[in-house]
C-alpha cells in the first residue's frame, strides 16, 4: 500500500498558513492593489504540415496570448492571475485521413487536443500567492515553471501550466536551489486543469514494451511529482545541475548536467555532459500490467555530450544522445519537452532505448552583417530508432517511430526600437524516413514530412 499525499489539499493548507490576516486589511490590500502591473503577450501563429504523397495535409491560423495582473508588493507578498487565449481564425484541425484514421498531430494542439471541435480555448493558466525577500521564494497555486522535466513547452499558442507548491533559495552564494511539489497540469493545448493522475495519458500513450497499446490514461494511481534541485556556480565558466523527479507510485528520474565555457582572445570553446536515470517507483503506476506506465523492474540511463566553439557572432555546436539497453528513455509528455541535448523544435526524444542520436547545430547573429535583431539558427540531426520489424519491436521504441533525419532553419527578429516587445520567428521543419519504411502510419506527421510556422508575438 503507497503512502498517500493529499496534494491540493496541501497545497491550499500552505496558502491559508503563509497568508497573514494583515493581508487583508483594506489599507495594505488596497495599497498593493494600487501598485498592481498588467502585463501579458498578443500571439498570432501559423502551422502548415505537408506529408507525403497523397496523405492527408494540415493547417491552422490562430490567435490569442495571455493578460496577466500582479498586485505590488506589500511586505513580500503577491497575488498574480493570468487568463490564456486561442482562436481558430482558419483551420481544418479536426480533419481526419480516411486511410490511416489519422488527425492532426501539430495543429490540433494550438487548440483542445480533448474538445477538437471547439474554436476558442480560455484558461485561468495562473493564479498564485507568492511570498519572496533576498534570498527565498515561495509560491502556491498555478504557476509556470521552467525545469528540464516538467516546463511550459509553449511551441503552440497556450503553453504547459502546473498546479502546486514550488520554493527558490538563493542563501548559499553560488548555490541556487529549488524545490517544489507539483499535483495538477493543464497540459498544453488543453483548456483545464487536471490532477496528475488524470492529466497524464491526455497525449498519445504508444506501446508497452510487449507491443499492446498502452492504457495508463485515468488509470494511474498517483497523487504528486516532487522536484528537487541543486546548482553550482562558483568556478568561473562552470554550471552544473542536479534534478531530481519523484514521482508518486511511478518512477523516479534523476538528472545531472555541467557545462563548461572556456574563453580565449576571440573564441569562447564549450563542453558539456548529462546523465538521466530512471528506475520504478512503487507499482509503476497501477497493479494491473496493462495500465501502469511502466513496467516492473523498469531502469534506463541516458548519457549526453555536446562540445562547441563560439565568436564573431557564431556558435556551433555537436551533441549526442545515447540510451542504453536497460529501457526505453521516457516521461509523460504532458509534463513538457525533453532536455536531450540532441532536442529539436517539433519532435520529442522520448519513448526509446538501446539508441544514438546526434545533433549539429549552428546559431548566428545577422547584425554581423548589417541584419539587426536578426538571428539564424541552422540544426540537422540524426535520430536513429530500433528497427520496427520482429516480435520485440516496441521493446525499445514507444511511438513506433523509425529512424529519421531532421533539418530545421530558424529565423528569429526582435525588434528593439519603436514596436519595442515585438519577435517574429519563421520555423522551417524537414523530415526524413531513414529507414524508408513506405508505411504512411509511420512517415505520416511523423518521419517523412515538411513543416512551415510562422509565429508573432507582441509582449508588453
Amino acid at each position: 500500500m503507497k503512502k498517500q499525499l493529499p496534494c491540493r489539499a496541501a497545497t491550499a493548507i500552505l496558502s491559508a498558513l503563509m497568508l497573514p490576516s494583515s493581508l487583508f486589511a483594506a489599507d495594505s490590500l488596497s495599497a498593493a492593489l494600487e501598485e498592481s502591473k498588467v502585463s501579458g503577450q498578443w500571439r498570432t501563429m501559423y502551422m502548415k504540415t505537408d506529408n507525403k504523397d497523397a496523405s492527408q495535409d494540415w493547417h491552422a491560423l490562430a490567435t490569442g496570448g495571455k493578460l496577466k495582473i500582479e498586485t505590488g508588493n506589500w511586505d513580500g507578498w503577491r497575488i498574480g492571475v493570468a487568463g490564456y487565449l486561442s482562436q481558430d481564425l482558419n483551420s481544418n484541425k479536426d480533419t481526419v485521413d480516411p486511410v490511416t484514421g489519422k488527425s492532426s498531430r501539430y495543429e490540433l494542439a494550438m487548440f483542445d487536443l480533448v474538445h477538437p471541435d471547439d474554436d476558442t480555448v480560455t484558461l485561468l493558466g495562473e493564479a498564485y500567492l507568492s511570498w519572496t525577500d533576498t534570498k527565498h521564494t515561495l509560491t502556491a497555486g498555478r504557476m509556470k515553471i521552467n525545469t528540464p522535466f516538467m516546463n511550459a513547452f509553449d511551441g503552440r499558442m497556450i503553453p504547459g501550466l502546473f498546479e502546486g507548491a514550488w520554493y527558490r533559495n538563493n542563501a548559499i552564494k553560488n548555490v541556487p536551489m529549488q524545490f517544489g511539489v507539483i499535483s495538477g497540469i493543464a497540459v498544453r493545448g488543453t483548456g483545464e486543469f487536471k490532477s496528475l493522475d488524470k492529466a497524464v495519458g491526455t497525449l498519445p500513450q504508444g506501446k508497452t514494451v510487449a507491443g499492446a497499446n498502452s492504457d495508463y490514461a485515468g488509470n494511474l494511481d498517483t497523487d504528486y511529482v516532487a522536484v528537487a534541485n541543486v546548482g553550482y556556480k562558483g568556478v568561473k565558466g562552470l554550471n552544473i545541475q542536479a534534478w531530481d523527479y519523484y514521482w508518486d507510485n511511478v518512477m523516479n528520474s534523476a538528472y545531472l548536467q555541467a557545462g563548461y565555457k572556456i574563453k580565449s582572445e576571440a573564441l569562447t570553446y564549450i563542453v558539456g555532459g548529462q546523465y538521466i536515470r530512471q528506475d520504478i517507483v512503487g507499482d509503476g503506476g497501477n497493479t494491473d500490467e496493462a495500465k501502469l506506465f511502466v513496467e516492473d523492474d523498469f531502469e534506463s540511463n541516458t548519457f549526453g555530450l555536446k562540445v562547441g566553439v563560439a565568436g564573431h557572432g557564431a556558435t556551433l555546436t555537436l551533441a549526442a544522445n545515447h540510451t542504453t539497453d536497460d529501457g526505453r528513455f521516457t516521461k509523460p509528455r504532458e509534463w513538457g519537452k525533453d532536455p536531450l541535448f540532441t532536442f529539436q523544435k517539433r519532435e520529442l526524444g522520448d519513448g526509446f532505448g538501446d539508441t544514438s542520436t546526434w545533433l549539429v547545430r549552428l546559431k548566428y547573429d545577422m547584425s554581423k552583417v548589417g541584419v539587426q535583431g536578426l538571428t539564424m539558427v541552422i540544426d540537422h540531426g540524426q535520430h536513429n530508432r530500433n528497427a520496427l520489424s520482429g516480435l520485440d519491436k516496441f521493446k525499445f521504441n514507444k511511438y513506433a517511430f523509425p529512424s529519421f533525419s531532421q533539418t530545421n532553419v530558424d529565423l528569429i527578429y526582435k525588434m528593439d526600437h519603436w514596436a519595442k516587445g515585438l519577435k517574429a520567428e519563421l520555423l522551417y521543419v524537414r523530415k526524413h524516413d531513414k529507414d524508408d519504411t513506405g508505411n504512411a502510419n509511420f512517415q505520416q506527421n511523423k518521419a517523412e514530412m515538411e513543416q512551415i510556422n510562422l509565429i508573432v508575438n507582441y509582449s508588453f
